[in-house]
């Protein structure tokens, strides 16, 4: 998810762990923005 300031965090979510949802966040970083950019442009080109 981005954060702004050219960062993003990640993220994951359990929705079936017990007793209730689990979720994981990592500190937001710029390394965390280029993937998420270069994860987006991959599937755009695969897409289009």
């Amino acid at each position: 998810m981005n954060t702004g300031f050219g960062r993003a965090r990640y993220s994951t979510v359990r929705y079936y762990h017990e007793p209730g949802p689990f979720i994981t966040l990592m500190k937001p970083a710029k390394s965390t923005y280029w993937a998420k950019i270069a994860f987006e442009k991959y599937w755009l080109n695969r897409w289009l």
